[in-house]
């Protein structure tokens, strides 16, 4: 096979794979949602069962200081937990793309020639040309 026919081949195996990812996204998101739904009523009837274990005990206003009070602990150990942390990995893979690019700049002797600098938008686009091309000279 041709360079460009292994492009092409490549882009429109990228494109099924995307496309079958965010399916699979969608369904995931949507049981999430319907699981959300039901945990939040779970802990619904989990406040009115425990207001009425608490209101023989501590009466109307003890009770529900008592269950507000829960409500900010657990509240305040959920925005604990939900500070972005730094994920070294994220990081390492963020300078390797860096040197990378930076390497495929230096050692391209296409943009030497032209004098032009090469960026990953520009050969995205090229790929994506030459596949298009390829398609409608295929019809």
């Amino acid at each position: 096979m041709r360079t460009l026919d292994l492009l092409v081949v490549a882009v429109e195996a990228e494109a099924l794979r995307l496309r079958r990812e965010i399916g699979g996204l969608a369904r995931g998101a949507a049981w999430g949602v319907a699981g959300a739904g039901f945990g939040a009523a779970a802990l619904v009837m989990l406040h009115v069962a425990a207001w009425y274990w608490l209101l023989p005990h501590l009466g109307l206003p003890g009770s529900a200081l008592a269950i507000a009070l829960v409500d900010a602990l657990v509240a305040a150990l959920l925005v604990v937990l939900a500070r972005p942390r730094n994920d070294p990995v994220a990081e390492e893979a963020a300078r390797l793309r860096a040197l990378s690019l930076q390497a495929s700049r230096q050692a391209s002797g296409l943009s030497d020639l032209l004098g032009a600098k090469p960026s990953p938008a520009g050969a995205v686009a090229g790929l994506l040309a030459d596949a298009a091309l390829a398609a409608w000279k295929r019809r």
